[in-house]
C-alpha cells in the first residue's frame, strides 16, 4: 500500500490511474527500441572506425549564381 497525503491506495491503484491518464509507455516499448537500435545497426555493412563517419552524407553543391 502506498500512501500519499494521508490516503492509503494500492499500487494497483496507483498503475491503472497512471494508465488511464496516459503516462505511462507501453509494455512493448523497449523490445521496440532494441528492434530500432539493431536495425539500424545493421545499416552498415562496417563498422565506423574513426568519429563523424557515419555523418558523411555527400551532399551536391548547388550552383546559384545568376545566368
Amino acid at each position: 500500500m502506498c500512501r500519499h497525503d494521508g490516503h492509503r491506495i494500492s499500487q494497483a491503484t496507483v498503475l491503472r490511474l497512471l494508465r488511464d491518464e496516459g503516462l505511462l509507455l507501453e509494455a512493448n516499448y523497449q523490445r521496440e527500441r532494441r528492434q530500432l537500435a539493431a536495425r539500424r545497426k545493421a545499416a552498415f555493412a562496417t563498422e565506423p572506425s574513426r568519429p563523424n563517419q557515419v555523418c558523411d552524407i555527400g551532399v551536391a553543391c548547388l550552383d546559384k549564381s545568376p545566368a
